[in-house]
């Protein structure tokens, strides 16, 4: 049952119990004064018949007439006869009761005994009156009552099924048009027509539908870039294990010389190292989180150090001289994830970079910042590859050496870490004069 059958169903029975109560409280009270005039009335009534009955006795005596028990009961007999029209019983007893007032509720009547005086003071007048009426009365009373209430009931069931059906509308249009939005899928908003409660859910389920929206568009994201990202890694992942493959089968069909041996294998070590590097990368990108980072004081001398430390030996083999000027003696940062950030953008700039030229590394503040900038003299980035260079797997130079090639992956993770660390990072190059990266990291 719908709540405005249940709200209109518990009105009308409230309605009814009320009204029964005080109905039924009413009507007694009535009923309860009504038999207390009547006893009045009848109590005067009696007084009157017996006061006049002893005058009527007294006058008999008084003009002669004999004053005894007969004469008394042949008076009482008169007085009988003539009130029996007036639905009234008189009568006598001897039993020498005090006054009393009896209601016989099952004949209808009121009955009152009331002694007489002195010398009679034993015998009692005995009074008795119908009061049928007054039933008769209260049934017509309590069937008008019903007539009345059930009209009435009807009535407010009427009014209240329009009155609820009304204010309900508005709810019932949220529920049709949260049918349609589900059913057709559709991004539509609900209309807020009132200012009420009703209006308020409206907005409220406006908000609920743009949050789910939001979220159903980050999940679709989500789910195409991971769909993209293992497409693309399946690819990656076919040219070294097919190169390893294939110099395997190489060495074990053939009886190679030593030099051919050494060729093959350092072949596939390198494609082994490809794929690892690629695999790290990864679940490196994979799993980074922000609730993950621990975000520390860190000293700029120290984090540089280990840097070149990191790099020494390709920069030697390349005779390329690494320039640090630090300007700034402390940042913060994640230390392991600033860590992995410097060593893929210098370790990019050594293999972009030609032997004998120069890297220079800056950190400084501006505007309440902390500024990274790495500059190379290498080959450059082409302006059509620069949008792209953060995507995952993207590479500006196919024709660079598989060695130095890599797996697309680092520049991605380097967007990573310095979005985690609410910072951003800008490229700025010319093809074949070199590069100059910019992170800028918040100071705190």
């Amino acid at each position: 049952m719908k709540i405005k059958y249940k709200l209109i169903l518990v009105t009308v029975l409230v309605f009814i119990v009320t009204i029964n109560i005080v109905a039924g409280i009413a009507i007694s009270q009535y009923n309860s004064l009504f038999i207390e005039r009547e006893i009045k009335s009848a109590k005067n009534e009696m007084s009157f018949i017996k006061n006049s009955i002893e005058n009527y006795a007294k006058d008999l005596q008084a003009r002669g007439g004999t004053y005894n028990k007969d004469s008394l009961v042949s008076i009482i007999e008169i007085y009988k006869k003539y009130y029996i029209n007036q639905d009234i019983i008189l009568d006598y007893s001897d039993d020498n009761s005090k006054n009393n007032v009896f209601l016989d509720t099952e004949e209808g009547s009121i009955i009152i005994q009331n002694r007489f005086s002195e010398p009679f003071e034993n015998i009692s007048l005995v009074f008795k009156k119908s009061f049928q009426d007054i039933y008769d009365l209260q049934k017509n009373w309590n069937s008008f009552f019903i007539k009345i209430y059930l009209l009435l009931s009807g009535i407010l069931a009427i009014a209240l099924m329009f009155i609820i059906s009304r204010l309900f509308k508005p709810l019932e249009n949220l529920i049709h048009k949260t049918e349609e939005i589900i059913i057709e899928n559709s991004n539509e908003k609900i209309p807020v027509i009132a200012n009420d409660e009703v209006g308020e859910l409206s907005m409220k389920f406006n908000v609920m539908l743009d949050l789910l929206n939001e979220n159903m568009e980050t999940i679709k994201e989500s789910s195409i870039q991971k769909q993209w990202l293992l497409d693309n890694l399946t690819h990656e992942m076919r040219t070294p294990l097919t190169s390893i493959q294939g110099f395997s089968e190489y060495l074990m069909r053939t009886n190679a010389a030593e030099e051919d041996r050494v060729v093959a294998l350092t072949h596939i070590n390198e494609e082994a190292n490809r794929l690892k590097q690629l695999i790290n990368k990864m679940f490196d990108l994979m799993t980074l989180k922000k609730e993950s980072l621990n975000i520390v004081k860190l000293n700029s001398g120290e984090i540089f150090n280990t840097i070149r430390k990191i790099e020494f030996q390709k920069l030697k083999e390349m005779n390329i001289d690494l320039k640090i000027n630090i300007e700034t003696d402390y940042f913060y940062g994640d230390e392991q994830l600033i860590l992995v950030l410097l060593t893929n953008l210098i370790d990019n700039a050594i293999n972009a970079s030609k032997d004998n030229t120069r890297i220079e590394v800056a950190i400084y503040s501006k505007d309440e910042k902390t500024i990274i900038k790495i500059s190379d003299q290498g080959q450059g980035i082409d302006s059509k590859d620069r949008p792209n260079i953060f995507q995952p797997f993207y590479k500006s130079d196919k024709n660079r050496p598989a060695i130095y090639r890599g797996a697309g992956l680092g520049l991605s993770l380097c967007k990573k870490i310095v979005d985690l660390h609410n910072g951003s990072i800008e490229v700025k190059s010319q093809k074949d004069i070199g590069t100059k990266i910019y992170i800028s990291l918040k100071s705190i």
